[in-house]
């Protein structure tokens, strides 16, 4: 097992609302990444390859 991320993840602030989200391969972001504003609310999406 390596120590690189794998799989869909997700970010949270403190106060518990989610922050960022997006996949993982072998330790890479690849496709669709959320930013979230300080509400929840879908603030920009990013495509990474």
């Amino acid at each position: 097992m390596n120590d690189q991320p794998d799989g869909y993840w997700e970010w949270y602030r403190l106060d518990g609302t989610i922050k960022r989200s997006g996949y993982f391969e072998m330790g890479e972001p690849v496709g669709e990444w959320i930013t979230y504003g300080s509400k929840g609310n879908k603030h920009k999406t990013t495509n990474r390859k």
